[in-house]
């Protein structure tokens, strides 16, 4: 399970790895400048991540509630507390964030998974 400190590191990595992805598999991404490139992805970066995290939950945990957190870390219901048990300048309102994030999930967990089934993926 996720940890809040996982989120930005993780992030990271994947950013890189779009990078390196979009280069290499599209030569009109490659025409385009390092700045530029680097700009599109970071644009559109919380939607990628978005449609990967559905993926991946989906494909690794059909019939929960986990949700995949960032590219490599996952959250559920369960595991919450221990996803802002950390310090964290949160501290004073976490039982509200929990409950928040609890909704958050059912709701955009059914939707997701549900979205994905019915694209009927392959893999």
């Amino acid at each position: 399970p996720a940890k809040l400190s996982d989120l930005w590191p993780s992030s990271q990595i994947f950013l890189c790895g779009l990078m390196d992805f979009t280069r290499f598999s599209f030569p009109a991404f490659r025409e385009i400048s390092p700045e530029d490139r680097h700009s599109l992805i970071k644009q559109n970066f919380q939607l990628i991540e978005s449609l990967d995290g559905s993926y991946r939950a989906h494909h690794n945990f059909p019939i929960d509630d986990s949700v995949m957190a960032s590219y490599i870390t996952f959250v559920s219901e369960d595991s919450i507390i221990n996803f802002l048990e950390e310090e964290s300048p949160i501290e004073t309102c976490k039982e509200e964030l929990v409950q928040k994030f609890r909704k958050q999930i059912r709701r955009t967990a059914n939707v997701a998974k549900e979205s994905i089934l019915k694209s009927e993926p392959l893999d």
